[in-house]
């Protein structure tokens, strides 16, 4: 039987010594969503954070709009990870990039996985010093979780890749604190204690 193909492509932002907030975010799709979403945003290139392509955002929330793409965003607090992770959770997760990209790329696959024939290809924007690490994990979870393949790549080569960018820095710069329970306590002790 053949498996059904998403494809997700997944950014971030505030990973810079001293961000109150960081943010992984994603959107994901089918090829034939990913093909209306360009159809419509003819960019190549795209930086949510720089001034000069605000007047670009109305178009490229609408572009998203139109092709219907599925959105996930993972924030933190990178004070909390450095305070509740311990060297253990550090040594065999990464930094707190890591622990968003997990997140992020874990959520897509439970939002896909009710089509039992569904896999996701992923596309990591290349720029964190953590991706390959990422993208190594990522492969390891194959398995377990249905990942068809990971990538890293630039957004240029990829305007696809400006969709997570707008959604890290709006969720970014738009959220002034993380709604519920710390998620990083809640993350980085629940992975030590089991729960």
């Amino acid at each position: 039987m053949a498996s059904f193909l998403y494809q997700a492509y997944i950014d971030e932002s505030g990973t810079h010594e001293g961000a109150e907030i960081l943010t992984v975010a994603g959107y994901y799709g089918t090829s034939a969503q990913w093909q209306t979403f360009l159809d419509n945003w003819k960019q190549t290139e795209f930086h949510a954070k720089e001034r000069r392509f605000d007047a670009l955002k109305p178009q490229l929330a609408h572009a998203i709009d139109l092709a219907q793409l599925g959105g996930v965003e993972v924030c933190l607090r990178p004070w909390e990870f450095k305070n509740h992770a311990n060297s253990d959770f550090k040594n065999h997760i990464g930094n707190a990039y890591a622990v968003c990209a997990f997140s992020c790329a874990t959520r897509i696959c439970e939002l896909i996985g009710t089509d039992t024939e569904a896999r996701v290809a992923f596309v990591l924007e290349d720029g964190q010093p953590n991706a390959n690490w990422v993208q190594r994990i990522l492969i390891a979870m194959m398995q377990r979780f249905p990942i068809a393949s990971v990538t890293i790549a630039k957004k240029r080569d990829f305007p696809q890749l400006h969709t997570a960018d707008f959604l890290a820095y709006f969720k970014k710069y738009h959220r002034r604190a993380v709604d519920g329970p710390a998620f990083c306590e809640k993350t980085c002790l629940g992975a030590t204690t089991g729960t």
